[in-house]
């Protein structure tokens, strides 16, 4: 079930700057009118920059315009993400992984008209707000200390020349079952990687 959360006013601020060893991006622009960033149940509305290992992390996709944006979600592989300690090693993987990880892949007509390729749209009174993982749960973290988290979110959404075409976001027809007129140029936009603190204690 999709849960949206409704705004007076956008206020999100970007944050980029070096802390522990590494940079800190806990907002990032996935187009021109749409952004994406991380929250959790324990902290003030608004993008985090640190959160516990023992936190359930939220994401938040919110438009920069009163315009709708429509897009949609793959079946699977709507997000590349991962964990590295101090020493910039790769931290692994749990089983639980499986359920949001794998691979994103371009929808076919039939795809579309099935509803496997869910529909949504944000805009800047209403953002889609959902819960993702809790670090604990997908990655074994075995030792105490300050670890990096990096993540990308994938959408699957209208593209030309291998660009997303934001005005055909801007179009309700694509997201109808058919996809109509744009069956045949949905594409992966990757966004460029959200970085946050995770502190194992």
């Amino acid at each position: 079930m999709k849960l949206v959360r409704m705004f007076v006013s956008l206020s999100v601020f970007a944050i980029g700057w070096r802390a522990f060893g590494g940079e800190i991006t806990n907002t990032v622009s996935i187009t021109t009118n749409m952004l994406f960033y991380l929250e959790t149940q324990t902290s003030p509305p608004g993008a985090v920059s640190r959160v516990h290992s023992y936190d359930r992390i939220d994401y938040m996709l919110i438009g920069t315009e009163t315009n709708p944006v429509y897009y949609r979600h793959f079946p699977a592989g709507n997000f590349d993400f991962h964990l590295y300690d101090s020493n910039g090693v790769e931290v692994a993987k749990s089983k639980a992984t499986q359920y949001i990880s794998g691979s994103a892949s371009k929808p076919s007509r039939y795809d579309l008209m099935s509803r496997s390729y869910l529909p949504y749209l944000t805009h800047s009174g209403a953002g889609e707000f959902r819960g993702l993982f809790t670090p604990d749960d997908v990655f074994q973290i075995r030792n105490s200390g300050i670890y990096d988290l990096e993540i990308r979110i994938r959408l699957c959404v209208i593209m030309t020349n291998n660009v997303p075409d934001v005005r055909a976001m801007l179009d309700g027809r694509n997201i109808l079952p058919s996809g109509y007129p744009f069956a045949r140029d949905f594409g992966i936009l990757e966004s460029p990687p959200l970085r946050i603190k995770v502190i194992k204690e």
